[in-house]
């Protein structure tokens, strides 16, 4: 099974779409996951629709995180099945992992890690360039 994850850095004009469909279809890809889109949720319906696609994308502001770590266990309740997410939280486990800023206050990152203990799931790290 093929997985694409693509930072598409916006959706909005015809040619990344055709791009992006010609990319999913020559590479048989079963799933595709989009971030950092720049689109409305409307547009994201349809080309949900479209290609037939899902993802996980953790709220980008901090107090509505709650929600995203609570859709996150929900869904793993939906089937027995093993499960893959691949994407952006918008959060880190450690403040280790934080290079720069401001320290994250613990109550906010242990949310994160319950979230992902609850639903078994495993931060597989990633490698550099540091930013996307």
């Amino acid at each position: 099974m093929r997985t694409m994850v693509w930072n598409a850095q916006g959706l909005g004009s015809g040619r990344t779409f055709r791009t992006l469909l010609n990319l999913k279809q020559h590479y048989n890809s079963k799933n595709l996951f989009l971030m950092e889109t720049k689109a409305t949720h409307l547009m994201m319906e349809k080309l949900r629709v479209r290609l037939g696609f899902k993802g996980f994308y953790g709220h980008p502001e901090v107090q509505m995180r709650h929600l995203s770590w609570t859709l996150l266990k929900r869904l793993q309740g939906l089937s027995d099945l093993p499960w893959l997410y691949i994407g952006d939280f918008n959060e880190i486990l450690y403040n280790f992992e934080n290079e720069g800023g401001v320290e994250k206050p613990q109550s906010q990152l242990e949310g994160f890690r319950e979230a992902l203990d609850h639903c078994g799931l495993e931060d597989l790290g990633f490698s550099h360039p540091p930013f996307t």
